[in-house]
Order: structure tokens, then C-alpha cells, then sequence
């Protein structure tokens, strides 16, 4: 059987020095609103892990100027310690002021506090909780690879060989690439966007670009066209200057040779070497064309990276669905077999299970379908058997202490609810404002919170006044769930009131004279 704690000693909010509470494997906690039923929980909590819940509205809390208000003002320190069943012992020790100390602290022997956690949270981290609880040993990697479409089957076992390399359970990792593949998915979308507009933005150039292109093929025929004309006119002004003719050559003016040698020699000129202002133009053509070719071959190429980016992003958008369905599958089948285990810890007529959206768990209503609208006595149980279906997978020399928070219990409930819990072969503690309908099993450890405080404040308990209570209206209080010592330390006045008001324990104290007061009043 694995090891529990069979005593707690603290002085967590404190009586006169230290208190201490005897446990056994199974206890229910049992009394009225503000009767320290917590108190015993947090000094549990406290020497077993090191940090506590339900403290100012917070869980696992383990910040010192928090934990610190649980320390009595007379005292200069806050202590609690625990002992195992096997022997074993551990502590916290924190003084004003200083960090705590620890000793042999068990941190994760509280399974429930990741089972809250898991079922309340994002659908991934349910998910990877329950992988942990559930067995998926036959879930390999080549199980997986082989679902898969073929052209993601290489592209996945790249990325499960890296991510293998800090995660062992190809369940996991199949959620990881899931997520991974969303993530790339939406960094190669935002490539695509990014050189689509960068495109976009040159769209108004890419006309100019063009425009140009007609403009420099124009420019080019008028160069050629020019050039051919010079060409005409150096050759008519040579012969005419080389054969002594006084007549121009190209209108038939009598000019004189010496002109026609200084209008050949002009001529050369120019179709040698043109002038600075034409040398301007020319080099101011070129660069504008060459800057708008350079626009045009970016426009282009962003346009094919936009093209490549968008065809990337499909690819991994469509590796998450396939990753997903898969996994979908794979966790509602092992579910399917771990919800059994679960069921096996929820009374007899409650059946856990999970909607095929993997977003929560419920309670299988049949027809009505999966109720997850659950009370707080519900949740409480679910997130309990969850846990005692997760605990059983934990190595049997570990300590497992599941704390069932109060939750408004109602006798029938409860009852039905110890009784599964029985099977558990770790810890359960309940806390509770009233006591199980019917008889206790003696595998349970009932300490009633009121008993508790007086004991260790040194308060003697009251005689029991010698008076006979006749059996209908005992076994009446006894349905109200007044326990055996406060219908015995009634008057007869007080439980001829209570058992003819029909008036239930939750809400009523039963005093040392015998009398009784509302508890709040």
C-alpha cells in the first residue's frame, strides 16, 4: 500500500502553541462553517508540499509575506511537519522576515492540484495532462507517420526526430508539430502578404517601367535614324571636299570648297564625339532606364516570393489539420479506456466523459448528452476520481494525498461518494458541514472540526448529561445529520426543537449547556 500521512503537527493559524491532527488513509473533516476544518488542510498542505490553497482566494500559494499571515502573532516562526505511514518525515519552517526551509517536501504528492489545473485550463494543456495519465504506449512514431498523408510523412519525422530530442512521448509531440505547424503557418502568411504588398506598391512603377521600355525603344530608333543621317551627310561632305566640288552636295548651293572642308570637318566632329549636353542626356537616359529595369526585377522577384511563401504556408496549414484529426483520434481512443478508470471512482451512477471537440470534460447524461455545467460538489468529485485514475500510474512507494475541497455537500452525495473513494489506495482527505447519510464505514478517520479546537486548546470536553432521547426523534436527528455527541450533548429541550423544526446540522451549533445557536447569527 503506498504511504500516507498519519499525523500533522503545526501551529498554521495557531491555538495556544502547536496542534496536531492524526489522519488516516481515508478522513473526512467534518464541521460547521469557520470551525477550522481549513486549518487542519493547510498544515497538511504545508508540511507535505511547502505551499498551500485556498489562501486569500489563491492555490499554491508559496510566496513568504502570503504564507506568513498563517503564522500566529505570538509566535516567531511557522511550522508545520508530517509523518508517513512508512516512518518518513517532513517539515516547513519559515521565520518573519526569512525564507522558508524545507525538509524531504514532496511537492508533486497533491495530483489533484494538476488535475484542477488541467481540466480548467487551454485545450493543450489538458490534452498533454492527459497524455501523461493515459496509456498510450502503443501510440509509436511510425504508428503516426503511417496516418499521414504521404507528401507530410518526411516533413514529419524531420521535425519529430528534433523535437525528440527533449520530448519522449509521441503524443506530445504529435500536439507540439500541431502547434508548430499553425506557427509556421502563420509566419510564411505573413511573408506572403508582406512581398504581395511590396509588389503592390510598385504596381503604379511597373506602368511607368513599361513606359519607359517604349520610350528607350523610341529613343533608340531616333539615335539609329540620326546617326544614319550624319553617316549620309559626313560621306557627301568628304567626297565633295576630296574632288575640289564648290557646290553642296545636299541642297545644290554654291558654297565654295573651303566651306564644304570646314562643314566635313564639323560633321566628323559630331559623329565622333557629341557634346557635353548630349553626353548629359544620354547618361540621364540610361540611368533611368537601368533604375526603372532594376524596379521591374523587384516587382518580379517579390512577386515570386509571395508566390513560394503562400504555397509554403498552404503546406503546413494542411499538415496542422491532418495533425490535428489525428490527434483528435488518437486522445478520444485512449480516453474511451481511461474514462473507465475514472468511472470507477465516481458513484455508481455518474459517467465521465469528454465531447468530441477535446474542450472539456463532463458527466455523460445519455439522451441529454455531456453535462459540463457541473456544481462544485460535482466538480470536486470529478476532478478527485480524475486524480485517483492519474494516481494509479505513479510509482506505489509515492505519496498520494488528494484533498476534496468543501463544496456544499448533501449527505446522500457524499455518502456515495466515500464509498467510491474506499477503493483508492492513496490518501483522500474531505472536508465537509455535514456528515454522510447512513452509517460510516470504519475505513474512514472522522475528526469533527469543533472536537479538534477544543482538544488542542486545552478545553475539556463537556460531561455528557445522562438523559434518555426517545428513538424517533434520535433517529430524526440522526437523518439531520447530527452526529451521535451532539445529539448526546443536547438537552431535551433542544432536540425536541430541532427534530420538530426539522432544522439540518449544516447550519447549527450545539453548545456546552446543551442548547443550540445558529452558526453566523
Amino acid at each position: 500500500m503506498r504511504p500516507f500521512v498519519n499525523k500533522v503537527t503545526s501551529n498554521v493559524k495557531g491555538f495556544d502553541g502547536m496542534w496536531e491532527a492524526e489522519l488516516g488513509r481515508h478522513t473526512l473533516i467534518v464541521g460547521p462553517n469557520r470551525s477550522n476544518k481549513t486549518t487542519i488542510i493547510q498544515g497538511l498542505e504545508l508540511g507535505l508540499t511547502g505551499v498551500v490553497d485556498e489562501l486569500m482566494g489563491r492555490d499554491e500559494v508559496k510566496l513568504a509575506k502570503l504564507l506568513s499571515s498563517l503564522k500566529p502573532a505570538d509566535q516567531e516562526a511557522l511550522r508545520a511537519s508530517i509523518e508517513l505511514s512508512n516512518g518518513k518525515k517532513g517539515g516547513f519552517y519559515m521565520e518573519a522576515g526569512s525564507r522558508a526551509s524545507a525538509d524531504n517536501i514532496v511537492p508533486d504528492a497533491m495530483i489533484h492540484r494538476v488535475v484542477r489545473k488541467a481540466l480548467s485550463g487551454s485545450n493543450a494543456k489538458m490534452v498533454d495532462a492527459m497524455v501523461d495519465w493515459m496509456d498510450a504506449d502503443g501510440v509509436t512514431i511510425d504508428y503516426i507517420v503511417g496516418q499521414l498523408p504521404k507528401n507530410h510523412r518526411a516533413k514529419y519525422q524531420d521535425i519529430a526526430d528534433n523535437m525528440r530530442r527533449r520530448e519522449k512521448n509521441e503524443i506530445t509531440i504529435l500536439r507540439k508539430i500541431c502547434d508548430y505547424a499553425g506557427k509556421r503557418q502563420r509566419e510564411y502568411s505573413s511573408q506572403a502578404k508582406n512581398h504581395e504588398d511590396f509588389a503592390s506598391n510598385l504596381a503604379d512603377q511597373v506602368e511607368q517601367i513599361r513606359s519607359a521600355s517604349t520610350i528607350h525603344k523610341k529613343i533608340v530608333d531616333c539615335v539609329d535614324e540620326h546617326k544614319s543621317a550624319i553617316d549620309h551627310l559626313v560621306s557627301a561632305a568628304a567626297w565633295a571636299d576630296e574632288n575640289g566640288v564648290d557646290q553642296c552636295p545636299t541642297c545644290g548651293s554654291q558654297v565654295g570648297n573651303a566651306h564644304i572642308s570646314v562643314a566635313h570637318a564639323h560633321l566628323k566632329d559630331q559623329a565622333i564625339a557629341p557634346s557635353e549636353e548630349e553626353m548629359e542626356k544620354l547618361v540621364q537616359n540610361i540611368t533611368g532606364i537601368m533604375s526603372d529595369s532594376v524596379r521591374w526585377n523587384i516587382a518580379i522577384t517579390q512577386k515570386k516570393k509571395a508566390g513560394e511563401a503562400a504555397q509554403y504556408a498552404e503546406q503546413y496549414k494542411d499538415l496542422k489539420k491532418c495533425c490535428t484529426e489525428l490527434l483528435k483520434k488518437i486522445v478520444l481512443e485512449a480516453f474511451s479506456e481511461f474514462k473507465h478508470k475514472v468511472n470507477r471512482y465516481l458513484p455508481e451512477d455518474w459517467n465521465l466523459d469528454y465531447n468530441e471537440e477535446l474542450e472539456c470534460v463532463g458527466l455523460n447524461q445519455g439522451d441529454r448528452g455531456i453535462f459540463t455545467s457541473l456544481s462544485g460538489a460535482e466538480w470536486a468529485t470529478v476532478v478527485t476520481a480524475v486524480a485517483c485514475a492519474a494516481g494509479d500510474t505513479r510509482d506505489k512507494d509515492e505519496p498520494i494525498v488528494l484533498v476534496i475541497e468543501d463544496r456544499a455537500w448533501d449527505p446522500k452525495t457524499l455518502s456515495s461518494v466515500m464509498k467510491q473513494l474506499q477503493k483508492f489506495n492513496g490518501q483522500v482527505v474531505i472536508q465537509s458541514t455535514v456528515k454522510p447519510r447512513g452509517r460510516i464505514s470504519s475505513d474512514w478517520t472522522v475528526i469533527e472540526s469543533e472536537k479538534f479546537v477544543r482538544k488542542n486548546k486545552g478545553i475539556e470536553e463537556p460531561v455528557k448529561k445522562s438523559k434518555r432521547i426517545p428513538k424517533t426523534r434520535k433517529n430524526l436527528l440522526d437523518a439531520l445529520g447530527f452526529s451521535a455527541d451532539d445529539i448526546a450533548l443536547m438537552n431535551d429541550q433542544t432536540s425536541k426543537e430541532l427534530s420538530d423544526r426539522g432544522l439540518p446540522a449544516t447550519n447549527i451549533k450545539i453548545e456546552d449547556d446543551g442548547s443550540w445557536s445558529v452558526v453566523g447569527a
